[in-house]
């Protein structure tokens, strides 16, 4: 998800202690973010709007919604009644227009917590991170299984992928991540590398 998106969301719920967005909210954010914040269950399905902009007319007044229930349902109606003009009247609104999400409080505040980390987080090396978050090594070893990880990464096509939070370093230039989120990948390096040793 991208950190427009989830700080547009912390924003929100700081300034009014709930978030709700429509689909006319949503349709602005970036591609895949939406599912994304379905899938790690940060937005969940709201109540349907109870009002909406009438479409009916170039006035564009927020009206009351109002509902015409069936017997399944898929046949529930909406609509809303025009309170500016008489020549109008009822006018039908599609029910996806009323859909709405709610921000989920607690996985928002833990996401906020993920994200300070990673702020204050000094980046490190591969190596260093071997070093540093690793059970002890031998001499060089670090080096050896960082760079085995690195090669790993560059195949084509890479049995390894490196953070998003890789730097573009090229060349002889190191790379460096958050530990973070090496942290998260490690299960998947060791599966390459059987000889690696556990986190402590």
């Amino acid at each position: 998800m991208s950190p427009k998106v989830l700080n547009l969301i912390l924003k929100v719920l700081d300034a009014n202690s709930e978030a709700v967005f429509s689909r006319e909210d949503i349709a602005a954010w970036p591609k895949g973010d939406f599912e994304e914040a379905l899938r790690t269950g940060l937005l969940e399905e709201a109540a349907p709007a109870t009002g909406v902009v009438c479409p009916g007319c170039e006035e564009a007044c927020l009206e009351e919604v109002h509902f015409v229930y069936g017997d399944r349902p898929e046949d529930t109606r909406a609509y809303v009644i025009c309170g500016q003009r008489d020549d109008i009247g009822r006018v039908p609104i599609p029910l996806e227009m009323l859909d709405r999400w709610a921000a989920n409080k607690g996985r928002a505040e833990s996401l906020r917590r993920d994200l300070g980390r990673k702020r204050t987080e000094e980046p490190v090396s591969m190596r260093s991170f071997i070093e540093q978050y690793c059970c002890p090594v031998g001499p060089g070893r670090a080096q050896q299984l960082a760079t085995r990880i690195l090669q790993e990464a560059r195949r084509k096509p890479p049995r390894l992928k490196l953070p998003l939070s890789t730097n573009k370093a090229t060349g002889n230039k190191k790379k460096f991540f958050r530990p973070s989120d090496l942290r998260t990948r490690w299960p998947r390096y060791k599966q390459v590398i059987p000889t690696l040793p556990d986190l402590k």
